[in-house]
């Protein structure tokens, strides 16, 4: 989530402007690592019920 900031940042600096690119980095590298976040959940949930079916499938029935 840094390292866009600080793209941003430095495009900013060379082109002038005023923090518009360090915004947009920001957003940017934040809304990346909430999606990253959301699919490393989703992927330990699903991991978690399969292991789950797996184990009641062995204890026999």
């Amino acid at each position: 989530m840094v390292i866009p900031g600080l793209i941003g940042l430095w495009i900013d600096r060379h082109l002038g402007t005023v923090m518009v690119f360090l915004v947009l980095g920001v957003i940017g590298g934040m809304t990346a690592g909430m999606i990253h976040l959301v699919r490393l959940a989703a992927s330990i949930s699903s991991d978690e019920a399969s292991d789950r079916e797996s184990s009641d499938n062995d204890s026999g029935g």
